[in-house]
């Protein structure tokens, strides 16, 4: 049990000294191996409506390194703040509390958790599922979680080639420059997504959007897909025709079926429930199986989870405290 007599205050500044991406990969892995095993409470998110925008509330709790923990997240997510208002699209906070006495450890930032988390969540869905010769990777989406996506990835696997493709074309000339002094590989803009797609053999989709962006005749055999964008019941990006081609892997079965992409094709009644192979974690611990041969195609439907969240705060907490960084209150006193 961590005892605590004050609460940390962690700013996105001092997360950034405190993680890199491979602890991010790390914390992924052992929180999907923890769900798998059986050992994560995670009750369904809640979504609180804004204007022009919602608040998502998910919260968890686990044992880590032989502590309980508990750690509820809520983001306010805002896709016009960038234009409106010089804000970020995602902003909100993390607390991380002892799960044994109640006390409340730490107070994070959150964007940069869940922008991190939610790349590191993609690039262990890939090394368990992707094809082994998968050397070409698409972005669909030139934004804060494309270029998070390219560092976890690219972390992961080598890359021979990389694609992206936004609407915005000064967006994605913009990131391509960006992007070109971080891969060791040739970096392009697609004229279309449909033609970036069929030359692709890993495809991520970080994307808003409320109608497929991805459908049956863009991918080839043996594609790997994490969909990212879908992380409320509005959104969706691969269409639902596809979903039923593909081999699916959750997140977290019981969300993606209320908001991600499989959410859709359930409503379209090209699947069921039942169409979901596996829970990503249930593959990680060998209880189901991913892949199962070069030539299948499979989506990993990312919808976000709060056991992620969890198990990136508490790596960062730890550093905080070992380092003495970040600043302490008594919330109590």
């Amino acid at each position: 049990m961590i005892e605590a007599e004050s609460t940390f205050i962690l700013t996105r500044a001092d997360i950034r000294r405190l993680a890199t991406v491979d602890d991010y990969f790390q914390a992924a892995a052992e929180s999907f191996r923890a769900h798998g095993a059986g050992g994560v409470h995670s009750p369904s998110p809640m979504e609180i409506d804004g204007r022009n925008g919602a608040f998502h509330a998910k919260g968890a709790s686990m044992t880590l390194g032989g502590k309980s923990l508990a750690a509820l997240k809520l983001n306010g997510n805002f896709p016009f703040n960038p234009a409106r208002f010089g804000l970020p699209t995602i902003q909100g906070a993390i607390l991380l509390c002892d799960a044994e006495n109640g006390a409340l450890l730490a107070i994070l930032d959150s964007a940069e958790i869940t922008l991190r988390r939610t790349a590191a969540a993609s690039a262990v869905a890939m090394d368990a599922l992707a094809a082994h010769a998968a050397a070409t990777l698409l972005i669909c989406g030139c934004g804060v979680q494309g270029r998070a996506h390219i560092e976890a990835l690219a972390s992961s696997r080598h890359f021979q080639r990389v694609i992206v493709f936004d609407t915005d074309e000064e967006k994605a000339r913009q990131f391509v420059a960006q992007m070109a002094k971080m891969v060791n590989c040739r970096i392009e803009i697609a004229d279309t997504l449909a033609e970036a797609a069929r030359q692709s053999d890993i495809i991520v989709t970080t994307t808003p959007s409320r109608s497929p962006v991805l459908d049956v005749t863009h991918v080839r055999p043996g594609a790997f897909i994490a969909a990212v964008g879908a992380d409320n019941p509005h959104k969706n990006e691969i269409a639902p025709e596809l979903m039923q081609r593909a081999a699916i892997i959750a997140d977290v079965t019981d969300q993606c079926v209320v908001m991600g992409d499989t959410r859709a094709a359930i409503a379209a009644g090209v699947i069921t429930r039942d169409n979901i192979r596996a829970g990503l974690g249930e593959v990680l611990c060998g209880g189901k199986p991913g892949r199962q041969s070069e030539e299948e195609i499979v989506i990993f439907d990312s919808t976000g989870a709060a056991f992620q969240d969890l198990a990136a705060a508490a790596v960062i907490f730890e550093r905080a405290r070992s380092a003495g960084i970040g600043a302490c209150i008594a919330l109590g006193a």
